[in-house]
């Protein structure tokens, strides 16, 4: 249809060409959404290592593209690639580019946010990136952060982590805990001195 739209155009013929084609695009939209709504149609993974992923498709490759009986060893490869696949490391704290959120992991291993934490690029894409299917209102419900007006301050693997939301919490929270994420700009007279 976009061909015949575009020969149809010189002479003012490509409305028709170019609704059918939306109509098609509408169909497989809708049978594109009909199928994410099966029961299991969509699973949330742990994310894999690059040694484990390259692994895994050097091995599938060695398969396909052997034909003797070395191509067994390609299975090897990839079951090695399996094997290494869920020993990616897990970083335990998550901070967001402009320090506004911040994740810690909890002694469960699953991330948990401050309370109120609103769902956005980066804590939907750790949650996925964790293998986590909770979205961001479940994963900061009953956590581990303590807050106020002024920030929130959490532990993981028995470090104070503080999260300041105010200048005015920066000297408390620089005194108490092991790292202190801040929003904005700290000057560097004032690090020295806190």
């Amino acid at each position: 249809m976009a061909v015949l739209s575009l020969m149809a155009m010189p002479f003012g013929l490509e409305t028709w060409p170019l609704k059918a084609m939306g109509f098609c695009i509408d169909l497989m939209v809708d049978a594109g959404i009909w199928v994410s709504s099966w029961p299991g149609a969509v699973s949330v993974f742990l994310t894999i290592s690059g040694v484990a992923l390259v692994l895994m498709v050097l091995g599938g490759l060695w398969v396909c593209l052997w034909r003797t009986n070395a191509r067994a060893f390609g299975l090897v490869i990839a079951a090695l690639g399996l094997a290494l696949a869920p020993a990616n490391k897990r970083p335990d704290v998550l901070i967001d580019r402009d320090g506004a959120t911040a994740a810690l992991r909890s002694d469960s291993g699953n991330l948990v946010f401050p309370p109120a934490t609103a769902a956005g690029y980066s804590v939907d894409n750790w949650l996925l990136a964790d293998g986590d299917e909770r979205d961001a209102k479940a994963a900061s419900e009953g956590t581990t952060f303590r807050c106020d007006l002024f920030g929130c301050v959490g532990t993981v693997k028995g470090k104070k982590v503080a999260l300041v939301r105010h200048a005015a919490a920066l000297e408390d929270d620089c005194q108490s805990a092991d790292t202190v994420i801040a929003p904005f700009t700290i000057a560097r007279d004032a690090s020295r001195r806190a």
